[in-house]
């Protein structure tokens, strides 16, 4: 009974001596572990660092602000009326009516055109963990780790530089209108007052986005030339397990090319014309009803196709504000700051009790626009065609051959720190100064029991061991 006893306990002082040894350790250790941080930052341009703005260009702006109208206008038809009968009249009052006006002021239209560069948004999902002893001694130098993990969800995207133009008519304009009828009897004069008290007052026309492309037409109809906006829409999402920020995040974002001129010209039209023939394909109007025929048409056209690449290489980084506290109570500051993953190394001078730390967690993410051009041809062939009116038949002969593309010709690329992510603080703790590198005693104790407590547990199994094998001999 006894050696069953024994031998239980025998088991259970392993377990118990390492839950000692571990109260042990977390006197010299601590962790503070962040939770998911979410850092993004958005409209941000894709040419510098910092939020985009637009920039707008005056096209004109007329008015007759330097010599002012003023205009006056009045009219009046009133009479006193009388019916008289039997040689006696009698007074039926005032028929007619007054009208007065006055205006003055100016008028005017102005035009402009809007550019805006472009914009970035970024989200990148950051989970932080920091190490450090709770317990450091006076003058030697120890660490504050740091360790972290992108989380799902980042991403990356960008948005088209953009091209609108708008005009608006506007007036300044004082003045006044007053009105009075009579019937028999006159009404209370009408007075309306029109005051802008001095501001312009603008009446919208149009607000023209130039998306996606304007196409300008050639004379005698031998081509057209299309300006489209130069840059895509892209975007971009990561989703991935929990990654070490040891590992590189990097986000992209690519444009698959656009047209930003595309030049078309019909050659068989220009030889036509060139030769004095009639021309090859046609739409006319006859009679009021359009008709149009396609005997033969060439076409050759080059463009010039924007591409564009973007990356983003995120960084978490961990600033360390430590107060260094004196025995007297004075407090010294020091400013610290490291990527997350790599360590900090700290010494407590002597006469300092203790130093607090608070971290701040913030992003550094190099952002990388690379900008290209892409030559393209084509070649079309169509003959054979004919409509009248809303009745249409196919071209017999419908061909279209896009050439090789060049390679694309990539501007030098532009790198620069992706701005104005938002900022985490973080948790302070303390960490004690010691006057030796000997643990403090309550860990030490800690420690010792510890010890003799698994060296108990190894001794009685060996004990309780070796009496089961007398036992069976």
């Amino acid at each position: 009974m006894n050696g069953s006893r024994s031998g239980a306990w025998a088991r259970f002082l392993p377990a118990v001596a390492l839950a000692v040894l571990a109260g042990a350790a977390t006197c010299w250790a601590g962790s503070l572990t962040t939770g998911v941080m979410t850092f993004s930052t958005t409209n941000q341009s894709v040419w510098r660092a910092g939020v985009t703005n637009g920039v707008t260009i005056p096209l004109f702006n007329v008015s007759n602000q330097s010599d002012p109208f003023d205009t006056n206008f009045s009219a009046s038809n009133e009479q006193n009326t009388a019916i008289c009968v039997f040689g006696g009249c009698f007074n039926t009052g005032t028929w007619g009516y007054s009208l007065s006006a006055n205006l003055n002021g100016y008028v005017g239209a102005t035009s402009a055109l809007t550019l805006t560069g472009g914009s970035v948004n970024a989200t990148v999902p950051v989970n932080v963990t920091l190490g450090f002893p709770n317990t450091a001694a006076v003058g030697t130098a120890f660490s504050i780790t740091s360790s972290g993990e992108f989380e799902p969800g980042a991403s990356l995207s960008t948005t088209s530089p953009g091209l609108s133009l708008s005009a608006s008519l506007y007036a300044n304009l004082n003045g006044g209108i007053s009105a009075q009828a009579c019937a028999g009897v006159c009404t209370a004069p009408l007075n309306v007052n029109i005051n802008t008290n001095g501001s312009q007052v603008p009446i919208p026309l149009f607000n023209q986005s130039l998306d996606p492309s304007l196409s300008i037409p050639l004379p005698d109809g031998v081509g057209t030339v299309d300006v489209s906006q130069p840059f895509p829409e892209t975007q971009s999402a990561v989703t991935l397990q929990p990654q070490s920020v040891a590992t590189p995040l990097t986000l992209t974002s690519q444009g698959t090319g656009s047209d930003a001129v595309a030049i078309t010209a019909n050659v068989s039209q220009i030889l036509a014309t060139a030769l004095g023939f009639p021309y090859l394909s046609q739409d006319v109007e006859l009679g009021g009803v359009n008709f149009g025929y396609t005997l033969f048409s060439a076409t050759v056209g080059q463009g010039l196709s924007t591409v564009q690449n973007f990356t983003l290489t995120p960084t978490p980084e961990v600033g360390y504000s430590l107060d260094f506290i004196a025995n007297n109570g004075a407090i010294t500051n020091v400013i610290e700051s490291e990527p997350v993953g790599t360590p900090l190394t700290v010494t407590i001078p002597s006469g300092d009790s203790a130093v607090e730390v608070t971290p701040t967690y913030t992003m550094y993410a190099p952002f990388v626009n690379q900008t290209g051009a892409e030559p393209n041809f084509d070649f079309g062939l169509n003959a054979l065609g004919l409509s009248l009116g809303p009745l249409a038949t196919a071209n017999l002969v419908s061909s279209d051959f896009l050439l090789p593309t060049a390679p694309p010709i990539y501007l030098p690329s532009d790198q620069f720190n992706l701005g104005n992510w938002n900022v985490y603080q973080g948790q302070s703790f303390e960490i004690m100064a010691s006057s030796t590198s000997a643990p403090e005693p309550r860990a030490a104790l800690l420690l010792a029991a510890g010890l003799l407590l698994l060296l108990a547990g190894l001794w009685s199994r060996r004990r309780h061991g070796g009496s089961v094998a007398s036992q069976r001999g």
